[in-house]
């Protein structure tokens, strides 16, 4: 009787610290639009439950907002970001050595290094951010 007590809890607590652990790897990305005009955000990170990278966007932030993006299969690591506003009068890109990424004005959800289908195709550079946590605050100013 008392060993089926202790299998028992010992199998709640491995339940317990599965749960948890599965839960502890996403990412919680909080756009925060500064600008006075929608921009539009596009993300390149590894996502652990596919094992590869992804691209994801294009996100629409509305002028002074925040937008919240989970990413489930994300943990500590890097994530690569783009942004540029509706108007293209401002853009928040990557210099010299950033990745390369080529994108399409439509929504995407795709591998990184898949190339996107739809109307005008054009390569970004993305903007390196490196974390440790599991919520990040990207901020887009003027």
């Amino acid at each position: 009787m008392r060993k089926i007590r202790l299998a028992k809890v010992l199998l709640l607590a491995l339940l317990f610290c599965c749960f948890f652990a599965a839960a502890a790897q996403a990412l919680t990305v909080n756009l925060r639009n500064n600008f006075r005009d929608t921009i539009f955000v596009v993300l390149v990170y590894y996502d652990l439950d596919y094992d590869d990278w992804w691209k994801n966007g294009w996100f629409e932030v509305p002028a002074g907002q925040t937008r919240t993006v989970d990413l489930p299969g994300v943990h500590i690591g890097t994530i690569h970001y783009y942004a540029n506003s509706r108007t293209h009068a401002n853009v928040w890109q990557g210099g010299q050595g950033s990745i390369v990424q080529d994108v399409v004005t439509e929504r995407m959800y795709l591998p990184a290094d898949d190339t996107p289908r739809g109307s005008n195709r054009r390569y970004i550079n993305m903007i390196r951010f490196d974390f440790n946590t599991e919520t990040i605050n990207l901020n887009f100013n003027p």
